[in-house]
């Protein structure tokens, strides 16, 4: 349907949105009437998304955002139900000096609005994630530098992504190297002979690749061009975009691989919890977290891989992101006995405890991982699983003439 046909459905959507949430009370029957309007625009976007022939590779991820952004949506008109009286309250707590209350325009409403419905992280709202890696992007940061470095940054994880993918391997190698049943190190079906080392050193290498730096870069990519159109357009500041993912360096435990350097991207649980008017939203976050994946990773990995055709039962999403609060609970346990065992009250992070921590989440995910990324490889077409436009390619096309 190509891009203009997303750039209305998305615009329309946040027109709708922001008209019920500004020109509406929180019970209005009008905000129940926008509800069909968001969830079609969402629709109508998510079914553009064709862009470059059909790619495989920006297409699902895109839909992933568009989705996330359809239910931010209905989350701030519906659940946390925030109307023109909460946005100017807002306003003014920001703006007040030394007591003097300000007066808020329609503008500086509209403004408010749209980008709390264009942010990811909710920063400088109430609503802003707690676990929000703080980069290089302080107050004082200037836009042009800003979009500038943040270009860059596009540019250069876009040359490493395209590295990665530009020659994919054979139908044939596929089926040999990702083949149905070879996603299981242990108990195998299909009759497959027990997992020999080069299936192992592959197992790890699609968990470390896939889920640590290319993986994170990839929707990192998608975060900093919604960064520069935000900052760019002038809906928002540089101090609002900090980088998305923390440091590898904190994946010793499955918790902090989850809620740190590889995080939740929407602020949804937030806003859910506050629009519950949960007299203690910090025992249902904690509470909620032990299964993060399922809250978000399934079904965004579900709109990813449906974008690209592959739906359940072929998609592996259901059961690599269903193990991941199983993993949660035996390491919460692990670490309450340790600690009772110890006698400490509170568990400290020493050199040997974030080495055996390493080891056990990324060997985790190494038996965990490839139930999703395995099945990806199989049903792809590898001819459109690339960058649009590969650097590489044309670099060695000319080379060769």
């Amino acid at each position: 349907m190509g891009f203009l046909h997303l750039a209305v459905s998305m615009t329309a959507q946040g027109v709708i949105a922001m008209s019920a949430i500004c020109f509406t009370s929180r019970c209005s029957t009008w905000r129940a009437a926008a509800i069909p309007l968001v969830a079609f625009t969402t629709y109508q976007a998510w079914l553009a998304l064709d862009f470059f022939d059909n790619n495989q590779l920006v297409n699902p991820m895109t839909a992933a955002f568009v989705v996330g952004f359809g239910l931010h949506h209905l989350n701030l008109m519906c659940v946390a139900r925030i109307d023109a009286e909460e946005i100017q309250h807002q306003i003014q707590r920001q703006t007040v000096t030394k007591g003097a209350e300000t007066t808020v325009s329609q503008y500086d409403c509209l403004r408010w609005t749209c980008y709390l419905l264009t942010t990811v992280r909710g920063i400088d709202t109430p609503y802003q994630v707690k676990t929000v890696p703080r980069g290089k992007n302080e107050d004082s940061a200037s836009r042009v530098g800003f979009l500038a470095r943040t270009l860059l940054i596009i540019g250069a994880k876009y040359l490493v992504l395209d590295l990665m993918t530009f020659s994919p391997p054979s139908k044939d190698d596929t089926m040999r190297l990702f083949g149905p049943g070879r996603e299981y190190l242990f108990l195998r079906p299909n009759g497959l002979p027990p997992a020999t080392l080069q299936e192992v050193l592959i197992h790890l290498g699609v968990a470390f690749l896939g889920w640590g730096p290319i993986g994170s870069w990839f929707i990192d990519v998608h975060y900093r061009v919604l960064a520069v159109l935000s900052v760019g357009l002038g809906i928002s500041s540089p101090h609002q975009w900090p980088a998305l993912f923390g440091s590898i360096t904190e994946t010793y435990t499955l918790r902090g691989f989850w809620g740190y350097a590889f995080p939740l991207t929407f602020h949804a649980l937030p806003l859910l919890a506050s629009g519950l008017s949960l007299a203690n939203a910090e025992y249902f976050l904690l509470h909620l977290s032990r299964s993060p994946a399922v809250a978000a990773s399934f079904p965004s990995r579900t709109t990813i891989d449906g974008r690209a055709g592959i739906w359940l039962p072929y998609s592996g999403a259901l059961r690599c992101f269903l193990v991941q609060p199983l993993g949660i609970m035996i390491e919460d346990a692990v670490q309450e006995a340790f600690r009772r065992f110890r006698g400490n009250s509170k568990f400290r992070s020493t050199i040997w405890t974030r080495l055996i921590g390493y080891l056990w989440v990324w060997g985790f995910l190494t038996l965990v991982a490839p139930l999703y990324n395995f099945p990806l490889f199989r049903y792809q077409d590898p001819t459109k699983n690339g960058v649009p436009f590969s650097v590489i390619k044309f670099v060695r096309a000319h080379l060769e003439e």
